[in-house]
């Protein structure tokens, strides 16, 4: 399997292993496709999602090992450390997907990152799993960052990518939340 080997592959620079490892997005497939059906889009992708996850466990346990050793390093916006991010962040979600990293483990992980794109990237992860750990996060976010308004955005944003039924309920929730401002364009386009 091409994944395989390129999950396994020393050489490559981090960031093109990860957007190599990545499926195309639900809006992509869309843009493809004449006939819409977003639920079967979502069913599809979500399957193979989870099959590449269970068939590379083992060489993404490597990497996870691998990328958070590097991880204590201090944050730096460079194209090298932004690759080893990103496939960090993949790596884990990855992982997640397969059941080899508990909801748990993501909360700790999530409680112990230093920077803004790992932590949205934990979130992220975490929102799949919708347990008390979700709104734990989500609560240690808010808390943080209530009065930042472009990291606000992103609490409500992630909030919204719910993979569930209840998508619906949330966004009408959040727009009661006391910080949702329908004159603020970025807050009404988060959500």
């Amino acid at each position: 399997m091409a994944f395989s080997v390129i999950a396994k592959d020393a050489a490559l620079d981090h960031g093109y292993k990860a957007s190599l490892l990545s499926l195309p997005s639900e809006l992509y497939i869309s843009e493809q496709v004449s006939v819409i059906d977003p639920g079967f889009i979502r069913s599809a992708r979500d399957t193979l999602r989870q099959g590449l996850a269970r068939q590379l466990l083992e060489p993404l346990k490597r990497l996870d090992g691998e990328l958070r050793a590097a991880a204590n390093a201090p944050y730096s916006p460079d194209p090298l450390s932004t690759g080893r991010r990103l496939l960090a962040n993949l790596v884990q979600h990855y992982l997640a997907l397969a059941g080899a990293l508990s909801a748990e483990e993501l909360l700790v992980r999530f409680t112990a990152v230093s920077n803004m794109t790992d932590r949205m990237a934990l979130l992220s992860t975490l929102i799949e799993f919708q347990g008390p750990q979700t709104q734990e996060a989500l609560e240690r976010y808010f808390h943080q960052f209530q009065h930042h308004d472009l990291a606000l955005d992103k609490w409500f944003a992630v909030q919204v990518t719910i993979p569930s039924d209840q998508a619906l309920t949330t966004v009408r929730s959040l727009m009661h939340h006391p910080k949702f401002d329908v004159s603020n364009p970025n807050r009404v386009r988060s959500v």
